[in-house]
């Protein structure tokens, strides 16, 4: 092809003849911004103007390949290459090689890209213009366009192979769990969307592993992420190939059992609570789990989200009465979850007006009878079902992600009474639960911000958690508590003796006293066992410097009890039921005076 422009030359003779044989070709100035010399006169019919002189940029644009500049380097780079143009104000294309054809021109061998009829009206063309100019020339070009054309259907091939399986990998990837292999969220409700609308038999699991967390704080993520693998394979290996296990996040699987009976079911689930209990085995240690079953079977008109609802709430509902347990779904637990649904409603609300309030219960140091603190306790009266008790709103709070606002609300409608305490006695104290799932990176931040609103002095503010949380999630919590703790704010460890503590966690924690849980406070008198269990309480408590308060306390003999055992403080009924602000300061007018 160079050859044949080689032997053209230049003038207006050659470009006639060029113009004759390549009716849609363009010769080019190279430069820093090229320009178009002349055009074949297809294209000068074609545009209805004469494009000679105009720089390239202004009328053409470069579809493919990616040329970032018209230079005698470029173009030796893309030689081979087809490239199509896009005119710039009749948006159709020319598809055709650039030839170079010196240091500082080229010409582009173009011919019409043809879709459509329609492409031919706006390239201004008709038939004739695609007729025979020369047999050889013709052939000369048709051979080169037919190469050109080849390479260029192979790299198209190959880009769409490419995107094909780039979007096959997409896909994979949008629908497949990272970490364990298995399907997830969106592809689990995808599958059960599908199988449902086909009416077929089925039912699902919804499964949970265990504390779970207390793997990942003992041993790390890593082996935590191990595990969740292993636990993975172990499912699968006990399913059917026309069933579904997904991991639907953190430590929930979900299984998707098709047309399966009562009996089917059974066997399948006693086949995964034979597996999974198994040890596994990570860097040498032997990791024990066990997981909570929920089971729901369709039985109407069922969405994807009825069934994971439904089998969610048997799982719950099991694990109320300990680990490792298979509950099926029962209607009953429908009702109870949309009432659920509406108290937790109910219950933000509350939250949002502050009609969550706080009852005061005195701490009552035992050799003295004084009240040198109290314990501000959760209180919600219902405006159309009365009286809720904590234990349960609290849950609530929990589940739904409210019991941060909760514990905030608390600590700061308790301190604004403090305040006024103050004013009577200027060393009395306060106590607070802070629920577990409260206890973070926040959590000190909360707690000074609340405490600077006030100005109130940190050392009169007491923080009680659960022991049982405290455990599960040690590595989290102890670094919490110790910011808390920094702060001057002393800590006190709640339901002392129902968790599983040992003297190792509790004296690398910042507690400054234990609350013995009144399961043991209650029977002492009667219960040589709980006596004991008290008396070494409080021994290992003075041994590590800590104070001890017994909570539960109801009769005149428990107390006698407790002080002969050494017992700092006791709260229960014996001394006065949760009251008013009004009831505390009743309280602190008699001590005050005893110490002016």
């Amino acid at each position: 092809m160079e050859s044949i422009f080689g032997q053209l030359g230049t003038g207006s003779g050659a470009d006639d003849l060029c113009s004759e044989l390549f009716p849609f070709h363009i010769v080019l100035e190279l430069g820093e911004s090229p320009k178009i010399i002349s055009t074949g006169k297809a294209l000068t019919t074609w545009l209805r103007q004469d494009f000679a002189g105009r720089p390239f940029s202004d009328c053409f644009t470069i579809v493919r390949p990616s040329t970032p500049s018209l230079d005698e380097v470029s173009l030796k780079a893309k030689k081979k290459a087809v490239f199509v143009l896009s005119v710039v104000e009749h948006f159709a294309q020319l598809r055709g090689q650039i030839v170079l054809i010196g240091s500082d021109r080229a010409v582009f061998l173009g011919s019409p890209v043809l879709r459509s009829a329609t492409n031919v009206e706006q390239l201004g063309l008709s038939i004739a213009d695609f007729a025979p100019h020369d047999a050889t020339v013709d052939l000369i070009v048709l051979q080169q366009f037919t190469e050109m054309q080849l390479t260029d259907l192979k790299e198209q091939a190959v880009e769409l192979t490419e995107a094909h399986e780039a979007k096959d990998r997409l896909s994979e990837s949008a629908a497949t769990d990272p970490l364990t292999g298995l399907a997830n969220r969106r592809a689990f409700w995808s599958r059960c969307s599908t199988e449902l609308e086909s009416n077929r038999r089925v039912a699902l699991l919804f499964i949970d592993v265990d504390r779970f967390k207390s793997v990942n704080d003992v041993y790390g993520h890593r082996v935590g992420d191990t595990v969740l693998c292993t636990l993975a394979d172990r499912l699968v290996a006990t399913l059917r190939p026309t069933d579904l296990v997904a991991r639907l996040g953190g430590d929930e699987f979900a299984v998707l059992l098709i047309d399966v009976d009562h009996r089917a079911i059974t066997a399948i689930v006693e086949r995964i609570q034979s597996t999974i209990p198994q040890p596994v085995e990570v860097d040498g240690h032997a990791c024990r789990t066990s997981i909570s079953i929920g089971v729901v079977t369709r039985t109407a008109d069922e969405t994807v989200d009825d069934l994971i609802q439904d089998a969610d709430a048997a799982m719950y509902e099991g694990r109320q009465f300990g680990p490792g347990r298979v509950t099926w779904f029962a209607d009953r637990m429908r009702v109870e979850r949309e009432e659920r649904r509406m108290l937790t409603e109910d219950l933000e609300q509350a939250i949002a007006t502050g009609a969550v309030y706080p009852a005061f219960q005195p701490i009552v140091e035992l050799e003295t009878g004084a009240v040198r603190t109290c314990e501000a306790l959760a209180r919600w009266d219902h405006p159309e079902r009365g009286f809720i008790s904590p234990d349960r709103f609290i849950d609530l709070a929990e589940r739904a992600a409210l019991i941060d606002r909760l514990d905030d609300l608390m600590l700061g409608q308790a301190l604004a009474e403090l305040v006024l305490w103050h004013k009577q006695d200027p060393t009395f104290g306060l106590q607070v639960n802070v629920s577990g799932r409260s206890i973070g990176p926040t959590l000190v931040t909360r707690i000074n911000h609340a405490l600077d609103v006030f100005e109130i002095n940190p050392d009169t503010l007491t923080i009680e958690v659960t022991e049982s949380w405290l455990i599960q999630n040690e590595t989290e919590v102890a670094a919490a508590l110790h910011d808390v703790a920094e702060l001057g704010v002393r800590i006190h460890l709640d339901d002392f003796g129902t968790g599983y503590s040992s003297l190792a966690h509790i004296h690398a924690l910042p507690i400054s006293g234990l609350k013995i849980d009144r399961s043991f406070v209650g029977p002492a008198v009667r219960s040589e066992r709980s006596r004991r269990l008290i008396a070494a309480t409080i021994g290992m408590a003075r041994s590590l410097e800590l104070e001890v308060v017994a909570e539960g306390v109801e009769d005149e003999e428990t107390a006698a009890l407790l002080t002969e055992l050494g017992c700092d403080y006791a709260q229960g009924y014996l001394f006065a039921k949760p009251g008013s602000t009004e009831d505390i300061k009743k309280l602190l007018t008699p001590a005050t005076d005893a110490r002016q």
